[in-house]
């Protein structure tokens, strides 16, 4: 089903909140609220999620311009169970591998976006979070 602008606003609004949560159990600082941009272990990081739809994770989305202030992509893959599976990918690869958004909305043109699979195929596993109980 494709988004609206409810839906996402929704999507936008959950991104950023579990971003926060997930970041702070990594150990990351949020640089600024309302952003998706993180420190990590000396790293600018970004982190953005994918939840789990048709029986397993999509792809995540990221700005353009977002790309070029960060070092890494963290993809964070919601399993199943609720738990989140965290892939990093480096921006640069992240970009290479990426297609333009679907969107025909304010997004068109200013996001990219990456499948799961490639996150697993080409980069790192950086921990699993389990869902919130």
């Amino acid at each position: 089903m494709p988004q609206d602008r409810e839906s996402g606003a929704r999507a936008s609004e959950f991104g950023l909140q579990n971003a926060t949560t997930l970041i702070e159990k990594l150990g990351g600082t949020n640089r600024k609220p309302g952003s998706n941009e993180f420190d990590l272990k000396g790293e600018r990081v970004t982190i953005h999620s994918s939840q789990c739809r048709g029986g397993r994770p999509q792809s995540v989305g990221v700005t353009l311009l977002c790309l070029e202030k960060v070092k890494s992509v963290l993809g964070a893959f919601q399993d199943k169970n609720g738990s989140y599976q965290i892939l990093s990918l480096p921006a640069a690869e992240f970009k290479k591998h990426s297609r333009p958004t679907a969107s025909l909305g304010p997004s068109k043109d200013r996001v990219a976006i990456v499948k799961r699979s490639i996150f697993v195929e080409k980069g790192k596993r950086v921990a699993v979070i389990k869902a919130a109980t």
